[in-house]
């Protein structure tokens, strides 16, 4: 009994652990989209003008003015993310891409610390090397300080970890429908970070 009620202690201060580490992340990633703005990047510029043409002029194009031809000059995940954002929260609206970049930036700390708890073969350390593995993610501001800008670097990590995680589960599983089912989807993440950066 007693054994038992530690474990069901450590558990609960392991969640907390997680969900202090996870409101401090998305804390400094909003602080970041909020108070480090960054515009200045051309392809920024670049990505925003095609989703704007894609709203305005339903066409794929980079031109600022008629006619609007279409172009192949960048890959059409990033410039159609940014054209769903615009489309819910006004057509110039960064503050709201950066925001949402927070929160999937945050999503990216998340399947880091996954894929941290999955690679960890001592299961008494899972936990321990996940929290370490979050609190990393959670603090790093190498990979942080894009949720500023308006470039394609969130989403593509989110995607490359999540299909690093679906390898992993993929790779770990021995029932072979799911094993099937996980390639495919670490397939479809990879054609999705391609998508938005080759």
């Amino acid at each position: 009994m007693n054994k038992r009620g530690n474990k069901e202690r450590a558990k609960q201060k392991g969640l907390l652990v997680y969900a202090l580490l996870l409101i401090t992340a998305f804390s400094f990633r909003v602080a970041v989209a909020r108070f480090l703005p960054n515009d200045s990047p051309d392809d920024g510029k670049l990505y925003a003008q095609i989703a704007r043409n894609v709203l305005e002029q339903h066409v794929y194009s980079h031109a600022t003015e008629p006619p609007y031809d279409p172009s192949l000059i960048r890959l059409p995940g990033y410039p159609l993310f940014l054209a769903g954002v615009y489309s819910i929260f006004g057509h110039n609206a960064n503050t709201a891409v950066r925001i949402v970049q927070a929160l999937i930036d945050t999503a990216t700390c998340v399947l880091i610390a996954l894929v941290a708890f999955y690679w960890e073969p001592d299961e008494a350390r899972k936990r321990r090397s996940s929290i370490a593995a979050l609190a990393l993610a959670t603090v790093c501001p190498f990979t942080t300080i894009y949720v500023a800008t308006i470039l394609t670097e969130t989403p593509t990590m989110f995607f490359a970890v999540a299909m690093c995680l679906t390898a992993t589960l993929a790779l770990g599983t021995k029932n072979q429908g799911k094993t099937l089912l996980l390639w495919i989807v670490t397939g479809l993440l990879a054609g999705m970070a391609v998508l938005f950066r080759p």
